[in-house]
């Protein structure tokens, strides 16, 4: 029985859940407590089944002749003079998009201003927000500068100061904004503007649910910055209940990752598996082969560390298809990287040392200093396992900048010096390869990871 918590309330009142969350977790609980409700709930199936297929038509089902009529009715002409207005729209808010990029930073405002039809879409915002997600990967602070726009532009647009979607857009921009804000490198920043969201959602509550799942996700990434990883697990338990509320498939996978990820900060590996796990069940790998290959790279590891070697290789060869489908280096280089650590774990060290130096190379020749310094401290250990301890101190020698370039802490630093020291591969020393992974877990991440 899930009850509903304080945590969930507060959401809810700061405006990180949306009220048909609400709703739902209510109506779930209902259904569980009192036998006489689920009862009649589920006698209203066939009716809810009615309700979804109204106004849908199934080709299959559908008299030849009907399907005709249907095809040439005045409402079929309605629906494409309807769809052919979209597609324009969408053609205009597309070369839109192309102008404002083109014109210089301090005149883009007054662009929008002065002009007479442009700039003054739904679709115009919705394309400058999608832009924006990619372009925060490469220039972070453009992002943060275009996404600005947005509200101006929503100034101009009919139906732009009290429509829903309006509201829902100028919800999904700050967001983005702030996410811009923090990949930028302002965390105070994008914080006070994550703040402003909340309270926005808060006072105005939005009809789209998965907006509310959207902002979490993205606020929880700053949290993960902030190593505040309990916080941000708890904004993710909120976007999960609304993705899997909306049947969101594809969203519910990414924030499963994402939430993973930080579990594994707070040393909670086995709920980690279970949300990657989870994950992988809803992607199809040949679809959706990076968020397939993200549940692979985050499961593998916590299957070594757990001492389940066989499960990590079963994995890794059902993945071979979709790492080389992937063709990014990173990928074929993290693919190398697990072998080779799966190969350490089963104690084959000459397949260790050849594929986690293969991978230590690529991830130092692509400028990854937390990859490659995972890479090298795992080498480190072959050759502590084949007693060449001054080749050990040399590796340690050479991860240390890595180590520094990472930005992990000074006790970090110190476990290596440690380690440098051992001389056979005893409890100890393996103890401090395990904590000098935990300083280094989180920070290795894919040129596109999800936000």
């Amino acid at each position: 029985m899930h009850h509903l918590t304080l945590d969930v309330y507060l959401m809810l009142l700061e405006g990180r859940l949306p009220p048909r969350t609400l709703a739902a977790a209510l109506h779930r609980h209902l259904l569980e407590i009192c036998p006489h409700c689920d009862g009649e709930w589920q006698a209203a199936a066939p009716l809810r089944d009615e309700a979804r297929a109204s106004g849908e038509i199934a080709a299959h089902s559908t008299p030849p002749d009907a399907a005709a009529a249907i095809a040439f009715s005045s409402a079929s002409r309605r629906l494409e003079e309807r769809a052919e207005r979209l597609r324009s729209t969408r053609r205009q808010a597309r070369e839109d998009l192309r102008r404002m990029l083109a014109t210089p930073p301090e005149r883009r405002e007054e662009k929008i201003v002065q002009a007479r039809t442009r700039y003054r879409s739904r679709a115009f915002c919705e394309l400058l927000i999608e832009h924006c997600r990619e372009r925060v990967r490469s220039d972070a602070g453009e992002a943060a500068t275009l996404l600005e726009l947005v509200g101006l532009a929503l100034l101009w647009t009919p139906g732009g100061l009290e429509a829903g979607w309006a509201h829902t857009l100028a919800a999904r921009a700050e967001a983005h904004r702030a996410n811009a804000l923090r990949v930028a490198g302002d965390l105070p920043a994008a914080e006070r503007l994550f703040a402003e969201v909340r309270r926005r959602l808060a006072r105005l509550p939005l009809d789209e649910a998965k907006v509310y799942a959207e902002v979490a996700s993205l606020e929880a990434s700053l949290l993960w910055d902030q190593r505040r990883y309990a916080e941000a697990a708890e904004l993710l338990d909120g976007a999960v209940l609304v993705y899997h509320d909306a049947g969101e498939r594809e969203g519910l996978a990414r924030v499963l990752i994402k939430r993973a990820s930080i579990l594994q900060g707070l040393d909670r590996g086995g709920d980690a598996l279970a949300d990657l796990a989870r994950a992988r069940s809803l992607l199809d790998p040949k679809e959706e082969t990076f968020l397939y290959l993200f549940t692979v790279v985050g499961t593998v590891p916590l299957l070594l560390d757990e001492g389940r070697p066989e499960e990590a290789d079963r994995l890794l060869t059902d993945a071979e298809d979709a790492f080389e489908a992937a063709r990014e280096p990173w990928w074929a280089l993290r693919l190398r990287y697990l072998e080779g650590r799966a190969a350490l774990a089963r104690g084959d060290l000459a397949r260790a040392e050849l594929r986690l130096g293969e991978a230590r190379d690529g991830f130092r020749d692509q400028g990854l200093p937390q990859d490659t310094a995972n890479a090298s401290l795992d080498l480190a250990l072959v050759h502590l396992h084949q007693g060449e301890t001054a080749e050990v101190r040399r590796l340690c020698r050479e991860i240390a900048p890595y180590f520094r370039a990472a930005g992990v802490e000074r006790d970090a630093l110190a476990a290596l010096a440690l380690f440098a020291r051992a001389t056979e591969a005893d409890a100890a020393a393996l103890a401090r390869v395990a904590e000098l992974r935990r300083h280094l877990s989180g920070r290795a991440r894919p040129p596109r990871a999800s936000s």
